[in-house]
């Protein structure tokens, strides 16, 4: 899936750069593995909704693991500082089906 995934960043023009904004996250404060937690945080303290997708017994116990922590509100405006409020998908739900359908989730 990630071959896909790339093929389709490098297809639509965007600067990846625009796109991940992971790398762009303090690892160092929260150690390798720990900064899509701390994004699926900031999202739960700004009051949204996270539904994370995993089957994986481990990936699930690290989903749970979002709620053992909470950002401090200087983390918070840090991560906020990072928000470009820019939107880069905007197909219509026909044309994700469409679009997603071409890719085996083997891959």
């Amino acid at each position: 899936m990630s071959a896909a995934w790339g093929r389709a960043v490098k297809d639509s023009g965007i600067d990846r750069s625009e796109i991940w904004i992971t790398s762009k996250l303090w690892p160092n404060e929260y150690g390798e593995g720990k900064t899509l937690k701390a994004i699926d945080r900031w999202h739960m303290q700004m009051g949204f909704s996270v539904i994370p997708g995993a089957s994986n017994p481990d990936y699930i116990h690290e989903n749970i693991e979002t709620f053992d922590f909470a950002l401090s509100n200087h983390e918070m405006e840090r991560m906020h500082q990072l928000n470009k409020e820019k939107r880069y998908f905007n197909m219509s739900y026909e044309d994700q089906v469409k679009w997603f359908s071409q890719f085996n989730p083997t891959d």
